[in-house]
């Protein structure tokens, strides 16, 4: 008499797979072997390049989205000339320092500028531009009372980093 452990050997387990978990196991197979932060780092940036995404996905439109945030976390052109290349960042915001290949650095009006991490434009990092256009509710209160004491461009002393990072870096992201 055969067990009732071999008498359901004979009965295959499928598995139905839903259209995303296929998806999902491609990308996962892509992913193999890439340290976790990394991983993170790949859906953060997937995640801001949706942003903008209308829908569907057209790869195309995704491709050039994904060009134009490379440029704008490494370096901006501006011209043949000028470009942006990023200096520091948090949470906040990005921190771009301006370059010439032309002009020394003593000919720069303002050589840092600022953006939005997901956003398009840069602005001249000055106070009355930090209070316009960063107004996320988290920040607005420790902001104003940092641009009371202090200018935009202040650093610290001893590590020479932006005191306005510093202070949004101690400002948890709600």
């Amino acid at each position: 008499m055969k067990s009732n452990r071999n008498t359901h050997n004979h009965l295959k387990r499928t598995t139905m797979y839903t259209y995303t978990d296929t998806i999902v196991k491609h990308i996962i197979r892509q992913l193999n072997g890439l340290p976790k932060i990394e991983v993170y780092d790949i859906l953060a940036t997937l995640e801001a390049l949706l942003l903008h995404q209308a829908s569907p996905i057209v790869a195309a439109q995704f491709i050039r989205s994904h060009e134009t945030h490379v440029i704008r976390k490494r370096g901006i052109v501006a011209t043949q000339q000028l470009y942006y290349f990023l200096y520091d960042r948090c949470y906040y915001l990005n921190v771009y320092k301006y370059h010439s290949l032309l002009l020394p650095a003593i000919c720069y009006k303002n050589e840092l500028y600022f953006s939005h991490p997901t956003g398009e434009e840069s602005y001249p990092l000055t106070k009355e531009n930090i209070r316009t256009h960063l107004t996320h509710h988290a920040i607005q209160a420790a902001l104003a009372a940092f641009l009371v004491k202090h200018k935009p461009t202040e650093r610290h002393p001893i590590t020479k980093r932006l005191l306005l990072l510093q202070l949004l870096d101690q400002i948890d992201p709600v």
